[in-house]
């Protein structure tokens, strides 16, 4: 398991350098961090990194999830950014949908300056 300050990369072949220094400087999004160079969640238990080099877009929206344990089998309305990337995507989840959009909104910024760089 990887300690507080680690993570893995999410894509092989799309390593950052200083991924520890990049986690502890990066801003808190509910379970999600907003780095320099990367987006830090968590996936099978583990955290993992997207570098924003890889990323093509990012779109936050609601979803409609059925849950039957605790509502009694009914829908919950779900804020999520869905962030493409290079040969594939991923939901990340929040329980605000200001906070989706904000997510959203730096990811974007973020692509776009290494677009821009490029």
């Amino acid at each position: 398991m990887f300690g507080k300050s680690k993570a893995a990369p999410c894509l092989e072949g799309a390593e950052i350098e200083d991924v520890s220094r990049d986690l502890k400087q990066a801003v808190k999004a509910e379970d999600v961090r907003l780095g320099a160079q990367a987006v830090y969640f968590f996936q099978d238990g583990r955290r993992v990194y997207l570098p924003y080099s890889c990323i093509c877009s990012a779109d936050a929206m609601v979803m409609h999830e059925h849950h039957a344990c605790c509502s009694g089998h009914s829908v919950m309305n779900v804020p999520k950014v869905l962030v493409k990337y290079d040969g594939g995507q991923i939901f990340l989840s929040f329980t605000d949908e200001e906070v989706s959009k904000k997510v959203e909104n730096f990811i974007n910024e973020k692509v776009s300056a290494v677009i821009s760089e490029k």
